[in-house]
């Protein structure tokens, strides 16, 4: 069916739609939480499908800041409210992706509500095409999940965007490893060096490097018949887009 220059309206609570022929577009509107939504569409059924789809959401407990908020505002909003409960290298790598690898392919007004799993897809496909490693993506998608799942349990919006469908292929590469004669034609070789006890408490444990720098004598027993080591720490590189310079800590 064509679109008809026909005025069409629906009640205050529902919704309506009508033709603005001063600029040949159809304006679409909605009550949220006692507030009115707008939105501008070029055809009248992709105005009354507009409708519909917030009517379902409505219903659902779609929240007037759904409504309103746009994706680099809740961003913000996730960032500032994760920033004194997460460990200071997980906000850090989540302001990374969001700063680096989201918010530049995602409009500036692009409202959370209308975030389309197509976005995701932009996002995604932006990652690839600057060759980022799989991790990077992965860990992209991931934080995507997150702050969307985020919004969902704050009820500003029903669902999640970057729920489901979206898989990275990953093939782990295999890693070659020392016989035992090679690690102990290293260990000779390290011998007498700085990092000598360093390596050899990295073969012996399989400790990562961040729990080896990180240990204190506080850790460390050293009773021969009880020695023990207590992994409590670690030392850790910190690099945030925006705040601060980078840093151990």
């Amino acid at each position: 069916m064509s679109d008809r220059p026909k005025k069409s309206r629906r009640g205050n609570n529902e919704g309506s739609i009508r033709e603005r022929k001063d600029r040949g577009n159809w304006e679409a509107q909605i009550s949220v939480g006692g507030k009115r939504v707008t939105k501008t569409f070029e055809t009248r059924t992709a105005a009354l499908k507009w409708v519909r789809d917030m009517q379902n959401q409505v219903e659902a407990g779609l929240t007037s800041d759904g409504s309103r908020l746009t994706v680099g505002e809740a961003l913000d909003k996730w960032l500032e409210n994760g920033k004194d409960s997460w460990q200071p290298k997980t906000y850090a790598r989540y302001s990374e992706v969001v700063w680096l690898h989201i918010l530049p392919y995602v409009k500036p007004r692009q409202k959370v509500i209308d975030f389309r799993p197509e976005h995701v897809d932009v996002i995604l496909n932006a990652a690839k095409e600057k060759k980022l490693g799989v991790r990077t993506q992965k860990y992209t998608l991931s934080t995507l999940h997150k702050f969307f799942a985020y919004l969902v349990e704050r009820r500003i919006i029903t669902n999640n965007p970057a729920g489901a469908g979206f898989k990275i292929k990953y093939d782990s590469p295999t890693r070659p490893t020392w016989t035992r004669d090679q690690t102990h034609v290293f260990l000779r070789t390290a011998e007498g060096s700085w990092h000598e006890h360093l390596y050899y408490l990295a073969l012996v444990t399989g400790m990562r490097e961040g729990e080896l720098l990180g240990l204190l004598w506080s850790d460390v027993g050293l009773d021969e018949t009880n020695g023990f080591i207590s992994i409590k720490h670690q030392l850790q590189w910190l690099d945030h887009p925006k705040e601060g310079e980078s840093r151990y800590i």
